[in-house]
């Protein structure tokens, strides 16, 4: 065996390791926009799945999420729907309902009769999350929308579990609540005060002239 056909044979069992191990690295993300939201008012943010795969595609049946929130956190789930962007997996929710939401945890599940395809690189939405925070809701201090431990299943076209998956939980920045100024408040009580007694006036007027 000469030594040119040795170094041959070695290059090429590298370029097979280098290729197995660029796909053992290419998978499913799971991930959670991060958006921003004033205390006090209404959210949403939208959970993502995305095949890192740039050769493969990947058909899916069925998934099952979870997100979670610390219970001091003043946020409240209110729902979810398929409005994500990029557009939702299944088109249309298959198997409503799409959330079910448990104290400060938000299940999202949904059932495809037969699969869909996301091909190689591509991302797809899995829910439109809703919620609102309370006015008491600190500024400034930002929120985590974490992924529950054990919460997460993307299932194949042979209902069988992808286990090549990673989960990005997403941060909710939070921002003062749009209030008046108590200054601010009673200027508007003010004008609107005389604004009302220079109506009554204009009717008295009239009525004494009518």
């Amino acid at each position: 065996m000469t030594k040119k056909f040795l170094n041959l044979t070695a290059l090429m069992a590298l370029g097979m390791s280098l290729l197995i191990s660029s796909r053992a690295g290419a998978g499913l993300v799971v991930s959670a926009t991060n958006p921003t939201t004033a205390a006090g008012t209404s959210g949403s943010f939208d959970v993502l799945l995305t095949n890192t795969d740039q050769v493969n595609s990947v058909e899916i049946s069925t998934f099952n999420t979870a997100i979670e929130v610390a219970s001091n956190s003043g946020l409240t789930w209110t729902g979810a729907d398929e409005t994500t962007t990029p557009g939702y997996i299944f088109g249309t929710v298959q198997n409503p309902p799409l959330d079910t939401i448990s104290g400060f945890t938000i299940t999202l599940s949904d059932l495809l009769s037969g699969t869909q395809t996301v091909g190689a690189g591509v991302t797809v939405g899995l829910a439109h999350v809703l919620y609102t925070l309370a006015p008491s809701t600190p500024a400034g201090v930002p929120i985590a929308l974490t992924f529950t431990t054990g919460g997460t299943q993307i299932y194949d076209a042979g209902l069988n579990e992808i286990l090549d998956l990673t989960l990005q939980g997403g941060t909710l920045t939070v921002t003062a609540s749009a209030v008046p100024e108590p200054g601010s408040l009673v200027l508007a009580g003010l004008l609107a005060g005389a604004g009302g007694l220079a109506y009554r006036r204009r009717v008295r007027r009239s009525a004494a002239t009518a």
